[in-house]
């Protein structure tokens, strides 16, 4: 992956992003209940106090594996997931979510995520990076400040040791085309061609590739598969690009400047990937 610093950060007018998830790893925060879900409740509708935000909707949901993007040397060293053995079952992860679902928290002893999501009938502009990232570190402050109340049964400190930016697009097939001829006009790297033209007439397929983020402070995943989109019942190609990392400080400025650069990697990776025809689909300003 070249120097994020080089030239202007692409931006599209439509873009097909439907999903952007901002999210924090630390140390386990070992003396963490799930009575302390309900308590920390009243203190995230600090930061959701619009009627159309107020977390209405509390959910339990299995909680992720931690994932840590390594190197070994001068060699590149796939993300790894570890296991802990505890005599306690695992805490459930708790969803937090908005009375209009735009906006989803997600909560586990050693995870926060927030999910903005675009609603089918929302009107308006969608919110811009920035702004989401404002809510995020907002988010975080206030989880913080709980984690380390003196009224709070001792948790410590939260130590960051991964950050992650996630953008999802959905694209819709071309007209009369396949997912895997749509694949094959919207990825750069996506090849329907063969060697001596015996196979013919691919119907499906799925893309997965990683890149090393420069000066290797992490990782961006691309994923791309077939899909079918809940809302309308439209089959479509789900297209995922992550990028995570550690941050250079574990404290909420490192946070952000981890998040910024991955944001950028995420948004270069996407222009990056995806063709020029597609660009001009998604009005491709810079």
């Amino acid at each position: 992956m070249a120097d994020t610093q080089a030239g202007a950060t692409p931006h599209f007018k439509n873009p097909p992003v439907v999903e952007t998830v901002l999210g924090v790893q630390f140390a386990p925060l070992k003396n963490m209940r799930v009575t302390h879900y309900g308590l920390l409740l009243p203190h995230l509708c600090e930061v959701f106090s619009a009627p159309n935000e107020q977390l209405t909707k509390v959910s339990e949901q299995p909680p992720l594996e931690p994932v840590i993007e390594g190197f070994d040397g001068g060699a590149l060293r796939p993300p790894s997931v570890q296991w802990s053995v505890s005599p306690a079952p695992p805490l459930p992860r708790c969803w937090y979510t908005s009375e209009d679902e735009q906006f989803l928290i997600q909560v586990q002893p050693d995870r926060l995520i927030l999910n903005w999501r675009r609603q089918q009938d929302r009107s308006g502009e969608d919110p811009r990076y920035a702004a989401i990232l404002d809510r995020f570190l907002k988010v975080y402050a206030v989880f913080c400040r709980f984690v380390e109340d003196d009224d709070n049964e001792s948790f410590g400190r939260v130590q960051p040791n991964q950050c992650e930016v996630t953008y999802i697009n959905h694209i819709n097939l071309l007209d009369g085309q396949n997912m895997a001829e749509t694949l094959d006009k919207t990825l750069t790297g996506w090849r329907l061609a063969t060697s001596d033209g015996w196979l013919t007439g691919a119907e499906h397929g799925e893309f997965a590739t990683s890149y090393a983020m420069p000066n290797k402070r992490g990782r961006l995943h691309v994923k791309a598969q077939g899909a079918v989109r809940r809302d309308d019942g439209r089959e479509i190609i789900r297209l995922s690009l992550t990028a995570r990392g550690a941050p250079p400080t574990p404290d909420a400025e490192g946070v952000r400047e981890w998040l910024d650069l991955g944001h950028e990697c995420v948004v270069r990776g996407f222009a990056s990937l995806t063709t020029s025809e597609m660009h001009k689909r998604w009005g491709r300003i810079t």
